[in-house]
């Protein structure tokens, strides 16, 4: 699959604690990656899908990849899909993430298949649950993150019960999926008539794991835009951080886009260049501990 045009509209999103660049609902589109033999056109403009995008391979096969920041957190939570009236997989489903799921899902007449899940912190399944019991669908995260989903509030933040219901407005409601399947590193997922490989890449948290499909990378709180995740949480480690951006994240292709569970999107090439903990890393320095963010 050649990626010949990626674009996004941004809207404004709720205020959060990590919240992401944005601009206002009437704010041109602004392209984001473009092929120079190609047009860049908006996919998605409503405000309760302010992230989409499609790409279109040499066979002229579309892959509709829709998403959008939610919750207190801004997680970014994704729908991909071959194209319209396909199945699809739901990508990170945090808080607050119901309503845009099913906005994306009925737009594109779209049915789930499965949801994946880049990690257990609390923000990226704080809706998996519900989603998977409504679909009747599996949840599919990496062995080593597997027991989070039993009590993903307790095993995310050092912060009491009472402290998260007062950040949620008194919303946390959180169950264990009732069908989960645990992924391993460089598996093959052929769901939805697509195919991805899954990379364990510890660091953030023991199962933290990135998923590619062709030219795309979704990274989770592996990598960000300007950034990495934090490795002060429970199930954090510098050191395995370290590793495992030498392993999954330097050796990827430049062109490749990254999609992060927070913040805007961006390519392997740009964060090698700017990133100020890649950077380090590919000149044998130092990389210092991220124990900010998210």
């Amino acid at each position: 699959m050649t990626a010949w045009g990626v674009y996004a509209a941004v809207v404004e999103a709720p205020a959060s604690p990590a919240r992401l660049p944005v601009t206002s609902p009437t704010a041109p589109v602004r392209p984001l990656v473009t092929s120079p033999t190609s047009p860049v056109r908006p996919l998605v403009t409503s405000p309760t899908s302010p992230i989409g995008w499609r790409l279109r391979d040499t066979e002229g096969l579309d892959v509709l990849i829709a998403g959008f920041p939610a919750g207190s957190w801004a997680t970014n939570c994704y729908v991909i899909a071959p194209g319209p009236g396909q199945p699809c997989l739901i990508i990170d489903p945090g808080q607050d993430s119901i309503d845009g799921v099913h906005d994306i899902l009925r737009e594109h007449r779209l049915a789930p298949a499965a949801v994946l899940l880049t990690h257990g912190h609390i923000d990226h399944v704080w809706s998996v649950a519900p989603l998977s019991a409504e679909f009747d669908v599996p949840a599919l995260i990496h062995a080593d993150d597997r027991g989070r989903l039993a009590d993903p509030a307790g095993t995310s933040f050092a912060a009491a019960r009472e402290q998260l219901l007062a950040m949620t407005k008194n919303s946390l409601e959180l169950t264990e999926p009732s069908d989960v399947q645990v992924l391993h590193d460089e598996q093959t997922l052929e769901l939805a008539g697509m195919r991805l490989r899954v990379r364990h890449a510890p660091g953030h948290t023991e199962g933290s794991a990135v998923f590619e499909l062709d030219e795309l990378m979704f990274s989770g709180d592996v990598l960000f835009a300007g950034s990495i995740g934090r490795t002060d949480l429970p199930g954090g480690d510098h050191a395995r951080m370290i590793e495992s951006l030498r392993r999954v994240i330097v050796p990827a292709p430049d062109d490749l886009v990254v999609l992060p569970g927070h913040g805007p999107q961006t390519t392997i090439g740009q964060e090698k260049a700017t990133n100020p903990y890649l950077v380090p890393l590919l000149a044998d320095a130092t990389v210092p501990r991220n124990a900010k963010g998210l």
